[in-house]
């Protein structure tokens, strides 16, 4: 009796589904590699997933709301680079998300017919295929208006639209049966898996990666500068939007606890423009930390060392960052002005000195092995993106049966979209 055929062979004539020759990529996103454009890991996100996507030999394009005084289309480590709204963004200086629901309007409005003349109907005539990826809530009305015109076109079977989430953010404006129905739902994480069942959907998880450059041997020369100018064995950074759920105050809390156990830590942060930023500074303030701010524009490890250090003795103002620059605070621990009560003046936590011995332990450095880490990088999470994204035939262009999304239109309010 022969021996069966190994499970193997029956998938021997099987090729990979998109391929450079066979699919073109397209992001949306409201943050991009701008400084003005990045308020928090979204803008990271978009640059990086686009750069590797690009690096594969895939045609990339990334969509966003760009500084309104670079060029308008231009071409960034083979990704090609759209900024949208510039004529808003002129209007609204401050950065990215002011001004955010009339810049929804306008993606909404102008960007569908225009990303359909200059790639996907170009794309679609030579047998392509185009992945749409939009990034936040901002996105869910620009993509209802996109599957909408390419099914009135007769394009739709030509893209494979995909909407991501990253957090729960803006998620009470959207109409969930709609952009289920027009897109394939994902999200970067199981955690935020099970927070979007609540809003039926099923969301496919797609992690995050890592550029591939991040696991480069560090410069040596940089790391001696900035540790030479932050005057502290324990220097660290924080950036992200002001947010209660980024959990600035136990950050915050933690450097002050720092120095008062007499190591003398530092911290810089990045935030955005929202109020939440004066109570977190407020609260640096209770805890005995002095701020100072710094804006001049911080791009590589020169632009640290050139971040102020001024005497622990003058307590500065703390006005709320420009979200338009690298903007890093400074914190360290003011001294007091008389002995800690309970304690002598000697005792006290302030005049403590740091003693290396006692602290070896929080210079050990982290060791990972490219193994562990190369799983999460960009270039594997493309591929995974790639093999769980819907065939442009498959579920996702059901609108090429059912008809447009209007016909599938609930009575939940769209705005801040158009209606």
């Amino acid at each position: 009796m022969s021996k069966p055929a190994p499970l193997v062979a029956g998938f021997a004539h099987c090729a990979a589904m998109f391929s450079p020759d066979t699919l073109d990529v397209v992001m949306v996103s409201f943050e991009g590699p701008d400084q003005y454009s990045q308020a928090g890991g979204l803008g990271v996100r978009a640059r990086e997933l686009c750069r590797a996507f690009a690096a594969l030999g895939y045609r990339t394009t990334l969509v966003f709301v760009g500084d309104p005084d670079k060029p308008g289309v231009e071409l960034d480590q083979g990704v090609q680079l759209v900024r949208w709204c510039q004529q808003l963004s002129d209007r609204y200086r401050t950065g990215v998300y002011e001004g955010e629901l009339g810049k929804i309007r306008d993606l909404t409005a102008t960007l569908p017919d225009a990303l359909i003349d200059s790639i996907l109907r170009p794309a679609a005539e030579a047998g392509r295929v185009t992945a749409v990826l939009c990034e936040e809530w901002h996105t869910a009305w620009f993509c209802r208006a996109l599957s909408d015109r390419l099914h009135t076109l007769g394009l739709r079977e030509s893209a494979v639209l995909l909407w991501n989430a990253n957090n729960l953010f803006g998620f009470e404006a959207i109409d969930w049966p709609i952009l289920d129905f027009v897109a394939s739902v994902t999200t970067v994480s199981k955690y935020m898996k099970h927070l979007m069942w609540p809003y039926g959907v099923n969301p496919v998880v797609i992690p995050n990666g890592i550029p591939e450059s991040a696991l480069a041997p560090v410069d040596g020369s940089a790391a001696r500068a900035i540790r030479a100018a932050a005057g502290s064995p324990c220097l660290t950074f924080k950036i992200g939007r002001f947010s209660p759920d980024k959990r600035w105050t136990q950050a915050v809390a933690a450097i002050a606890e720092l120095r008062s156990e007499g190591l003398p830590a530092r911290m810089l942060i990045r935030g955005g423009m929202e109020p939440y930023g004066a109570t977190v500074l407020a609260f640096a303030a209770e805890r005995g930390l002095a701020v100072t701010d710094w804006y001049e524009p911080v791009e590589d490890a020169g632009g640290i060392v050139r971040a102020p250090r001024p005497t622990a003795r003058r307590l500065s103002t703390c006005a709320v960052s420009s979200p338009t620059r690298w903007s890093p605070r400074s914190m360290w621990r003011q001294p007091p002005s008389s002995p800690t009560r309970g304690t002598s003046h000697s005792d006290s936590s302030a005049s403590r000195r740091w003693r290396p011995g006692a602290w070896r332990w929080w210079a050990r450095p982290v060791r990972s092995t490219p193994a562990h880490t190369a799983t999460r990088s960009w270039s594997r999470q493309t591929t995974r993106l790639r093999s769980r994204a819907p065939c442009a035939g498959s579920s996702n262009s059901r609108l090429s049966v059912n008809g447009c999304a209007s016909r599938h239109a609930s009575t939940r309010p769209t705005s801040p979209g158009p209606s």
